[in-house]
């Protein structure tokens, strides 16, 4: 028989639910960022816009070739041209996820992480980030702050990107974890500095950022976050996937309503 439902809940119901599950001590929240914080995903966006006005540079080229290659591309065109193939094999599923949202960390190299930063929020205006925003999470924020509980962002998207886009919503640099390219004199590389925070990565690179904190709660969309939604003793779904309500039923897991 199938598990019950998700909770739905209001935002004051999801604050209640953390309250009683609080106890004594350090406490802390995870978000994830793309889908839960904001419909659609920044990184996309911003790799995207990147490669529909040709501004992918030539130090991502020969990385560009080598995957395509190992996943039976075309490897023909300029850098843009070849990242754009290869985001068309991954929306007709030819190239794995993994794949895809490391190819959007370093494919921006050649630029400075001031220069990510600088395109990602051309990006956001262009694209109205802040329309898209979560207002339903805007009051479960102000009480974790009011609180004195950590808030903090766990994403696979581009941490450069990322902590542009968590900005206005009062999250600061050292609260973001998200993915990182390896960097060369201060210049993006064609390579990743380390695993991808997604799926299993994604509690580890959230416990780092705790630290001795309690995990709270955490709050997700797809089936990529439920091991870090399994981590926290609070599991709430946002706006949730098919695949990640499913996994999520008969646990306990809440629901935030807008």
């Amino acid at each position: 028989m199938a598990g019950a439902a998700l909770t739905r809940s209001a935002p004051a119901e999801v604050i209640e639910a953390l309250r009683r599950a609080r106890t004594p001590g350090p406490a802390a929240i995870a978000f994830d960022a793309d889908g839960t914080l904001w419909s659609g995903d920044v990184g996309e966006d911003v790799f995207h816009r990147a490669v529909e006005r040709g501004l992918v540079r030539d130090e991502a080229g020969p990385a560009l070739v080598s995957l395509a290659e190992r996943h039976a591309i075309d490897r023909d065109g300029s850098p843009s041209e070849l990242a754009a193939r290869l985001l068309e094999s991954h929306v007709r599923g030819g190239l794995p996820d993994l794949a895809a949202y490391e190819l959007m960390t370093w494919g921006y190299a050649g630029r400075t992480e001031d220069e990510l930063a600088e395109l990602a929020r051309a990006t956001f205006a262009e694209r109205d980030l802040e329309g898209r925003r979560r207002r339903a999470l805007l009051p479960i924020l102000g009480w974790a702050r009011d609180e004195a509980i950590r808030t903090v962002v766990v994403s696979a998207s581009p941490r450069a990107v990322v902590v542009e886009a968590v900005r206005p919503w009062g999250f600061a640099p050292e609260d973001v974890a998200a993915a990182r390219p390896a960097l060369r004199r201060g210049v993006i590389a064609p390579a990743l500095a380390e695993p991808l925070p997604y799926g299993p990565v994604k509690v580890a690179a959230g416990r780092a950022l705790l630290g001795g904190a309690a995990w709270l709660a955490a709050f997700g969309d797809s089936p990529f976050d439920l091991d870090m939604l399994r981590a926290a003793r609070v599991a709430v779904a946002v706006h949730p996937r098919p695949g990640l309500a499913a996994a999520l039923r008969g646990t306990g897991a809440l629901e935030l309503l807008d």
